[in-house]
């Protein structure tokens, strides 16, 4: 098995083994006996902040606004949940890309103003025209995209009834186990703030980060990643939404 892999097994494997032991702690507190008079079970905080798991969560996110999430950006909400996205893209002399997954995937809540985003990498397809390999440059291929992780600290928060803004701190990451044609073949790190304010029924919600390879940054550079809030519909796009 090669590394990429390698890598993916074990996410998969950590990610299976968190939701088994999140399954078990909630059925054995629904199952325990409710009787006053039954003695108390030894005190067990591993067993007890897993129990918790879900009401915890729900304490959190009541501390924040409960806004719909952008399709372009990361919302700068703590979120709990899988998610799945898929673009397609039109290039020049016909050529498409299609990338199935988008790199998102596992969102959890562990800590009070924490959450982790486990990434899974997203499947790239390229059709159209067929591009050859130069000395610079791989040809295009069919493949995985890199791993990616994001960390996130909620700085301020507060919901409708208190003031309807965010302000939040993330830390991306991305290391290079996708395939040659599909990889930045370089380990890059990606700090954002993001934010965002209510207004009534609307809301706007921005993002700024600056992307900082380990190397190779006469072909990668310092990227700085920014989303200005727009106008949209029912649903947020590039950082705009309504309820």
């Amino acid at each position: 098995m090669d590394t990429a892999g390698f890598n993916r097994t074990l996410l998969c494997l950590a990610a299976a083994s968190l939701l088994t032991l999140l399954w078990c702690a909630r059925s054995s507190a629904q199952s325990a006996p409710a009787s006053a008079a039954a003695p108390q079970a030894a005190h067990n905080p591993i067993l007890e902040y897993f129990v918790d798991w879900f009401p915890r969560v729900t304490r959190i996110q009541n501390e924040q606004p409960h806004w719909v999430t952008p399709l372009v950006t990361v919302t700068p909400r703590l979120e709990e949940e899988y998610r799945y996205d898929q673009f397609f893209q039109s290039m020049r002399q016909g050529r498409t890309i299609d990338n199935y997954g988008g790199s998102k995937g596992l969102e959890l809540i562990p800590f009070q103003n924490t959450e982790i985003i486990l990434g899974v990498p997203g499947w790239i397809s390229h059709g159209g025209k067929k591009i050859h390999a130069t000395a610079r440059r791989v040809a295009p291929s069919d493949g995985w995209a890199d791993e990616t992780f994001l960390l996130k600290y909620r700085l301020l928060s507060a919901n409708e009834e208190s003031g309807n803004y965010i302000l939040t701190a993330f830390l991306g990451f991305s290391a290079p186990t996708g395939d040659a044609a599909n990889s930045s073949g370089h380990f890059i790190f990606t700090p954002t703030i993001a934010g965002g304010k209510g207004f009534g029924d609307f809301d706007v919600q921005s993002t700024l980060g600056v992307s900082f390879p380990d190397g190779g940054e006469d072909r990668l550079g310092c990227r700085w990643r920014g989303i200005p809030p727009f106008s949209t519909g029912c649903i947020a796009i590039s950082g705009l939404s309504s309820r």
